[in-house]
């Protein structure tokens, strides 16, 4: 007869050469050793990620500038055009304010304002309010407050007062 006992199997999950391979974990002496090399790796990455995030803080502010820079120039652009439209459709080009929002004035992609669209809103406004557009015919007094004389007076008497004043 022969002996079939049955041997215990040598042959568990470690031996396997698949296992071998995934079996990575140091020896105790080595150990220490490689937690080092691994903070040493966490700290370059935590470097890094500071490094990282200061540089989109600087970005950041940047892009925030730059906002402000176009915001600011789009108002100025809406602000002139305005003021520069309103001087030909009324009398008083600086109430125009009381009547047009400048924000509610589209700026283009170009920067470029829709001038017949304004031009549209300033003559609906004249046509509503006529009494905001200039005054036609009217004698308008030089910056100098003086009016100019008449050259010829329909008084005869004038016309020698004017001359003994000259």
């Amino acid at each position: 007869m022969s002996d079939t006992t049955p041997q215990p199997d040598t042959t568990g999950p470690r031996d396997t050469p698949a296992a071998q391979e995934t079996d990575t974990t140091p020896e105790p002496a080595a150990g220490s050793a490689y937690i080092g090399k691994l903070r040493h790796e966490a700290a370059g990455y935590r470097s890094q990620l500071r490094d990282a995030q200061d540089a989109n803080k600087a970005l950041q502010a940047q892009v925030e500038t730059l906002s402000t820079q176009i915001t600011a120039g789009q108002q100025t652009i809406r602000a002139r055009t305005l003021q520069r439209l309103a001087g030909e459709y009324l009398q008083d080009p600086a109430i125009i304010d009381k009547f047009i929002d400048p924000e509610s004035i589209e700026i283009g992609d170009d920067l470029d304002v829709d001038e017949p669209a304004l031009r549209g809103r300033l003559q609906d406004l004249v046509d509503d309010k006529p009494y905001l557009a200039p005054k036609r015919g009217v004698e308008i007094t030089p910056p100098s407050g003086v009016r100019q004389r008449d050259p010829t007076p329909e008084n005869p008497m004038a016309a020698f007062f004017n001359h003994r004043q000259s």
